[in-house]
């Protein structure tokens, strides 16, 4: 049994993966609801969940670009903490995350053995490890660090948790009466998510391709298109809005929390494989994730409702150590998924959560 008081968490990656960390938070603290969680994010707007979420005591956001002094002060920062247990969550920069992790005087540090130079089983700076599965969904992955220490993992805990303090449920809540008044009154609700990080732009299914999606979803369903993304994403939502038809689509871009009870109001959702998509499972919407480079094994939605597509006949290429980069533009296996095979499961997924008389 862990005797650990105070645990440093090192989740430095994106809102997706960061959301499928969050069930190590839940199952720490159901076994240990004494116990303290320090929670160091990336800057990448995972603060924010973060910070919301309550199995969280402290949120550490690392800096952007760090020099020498950068480094010392926050080597020094993590020091202080006085925790005594660290684990270094999949994916990340695991050996300097080690690193921080023993010149900040963690007694225990755990983490995945990761690629180092030549050396694919590395381990150093870490008292325990445990070796990749790539047969394993990420969420299970870091389930394994529990194991040496002698922490269960329940069988009613879900993958995600995600939680909306109420103050951006309302405004949520104005955002999509101004909606109704507007543009949607009555309508079945479609998100879709055409962007990700932009240093992903290969992980993006192509616009026309969503717009044409789009166009056949409003005509067979009613539905009424809101785009989601965030500020760096407006011009390619706006181009997706003019593709679609502006009187059937509307473009929201607002706080992440606020996008998240706007996200948990929709009836469905559609994504590339992006942290919106992880988002909107974890708030229970079904979910579809496109996929084509990335392993939906390994990555695909896992909320109740959610499931992946790939085009027949692709298979994933991406891999987070060794194949980091794949261009600029839309992969070819996210070409070769045609909007009528994402429209049949989206109106499969339609007509099992929604009553039959608005299908």
């Amino acid at each position: 049994m862990s005797n650990s008081s105070h645990y440093l968490i090192l989740s430095l990656s994106g809102i997706g993966n960061y959301l499928m960390h969050s069930s190590i938070f839940r199952a720490i603290k159901i076994h240990q609801p004494s116990s303290s969680l320090t929670v160091w994010v990336a800057p990448r707007n995972t603060a924010v969940l973060a910070k919301a979420n309550p199995d969280i005591d402290h949120v550490i956001k690392a800096p952007i670009k760090r020099t020498l002094i950068g480094h010392l002060q926050q080597i020094r920062k993590l020091h202080r903490l006085s925790a005594d247990t660290g684990l270094v969550l999949y994916p990340g920069q695991h050996w300097k995350s080690a690193l921080y992790m023993f010149l900040a005087g963690l007694d225990t540090r755990l983490g995945h053995r990761y690629l180092h130079l030549s050396n694919p089983d590395s381990s150093l700076l870490l008292t325990e490890s445990v070796a990749v599965n790539p047969a394993k969904h990420d969420i299970e992955q870091n389930l394994a660090l529990l194991a040496p220490l002698n922490i269960p993992v329940p069988s009613s805990l879900l993958p995600y948790y995600a939680h909306i303090p109420t103050h951006y449920q309302q405004q949520a809540e104005a955002l999509l009466n101004r909606l109704n008044r507007s543009s949607a009154p009555d309508k079945i609700l479609v998100g879709l998510h055409p962007g990700c990080a932009p240093d992903f732009s290969w992980k993006r299914w192509p616009l026309d391709h969503y717009s044409r999606l789009a166009k056949q979803l409003v005509k067979q369903h009613n539905a009424h298109i809101i785009i989601f993304g965030g500020g760096m994403e407006l011009p390619m939502m706006k181009k997706l809005r003019r593709l679609i038809g502006q009187q059937h689509a509307s473009i929201i871009s607002t706080h992440l929390l606020t996008a998240a009870a706007v996200i948990k109001q929709c009836n469905l959702f559609i994504a590339n494989d992006s942290g919106l998509m992880h988002l909107a499972s974890a708030v229970s919407v079904p979910t579809i994730g496109l996929f084509g480079p990335t392993d939906e094994h390994r990555t695909g939605p896992r909320g109740l409702n959610s499931l992946a597509l790939r085009a027949a006949g692709t298979t994933p290429v991406y891999d987070v150590t060794t194949n980091f980069s794949l261009g600029t533009e839309p992969h070819s296996s996210l070409l070769a998924l045609n909007p009528e095979q994402v429209r049949d499961a989206a109106s499969s997924l339609l007509s099992k959560n929604i009553p039959s008389h608005q299908v």
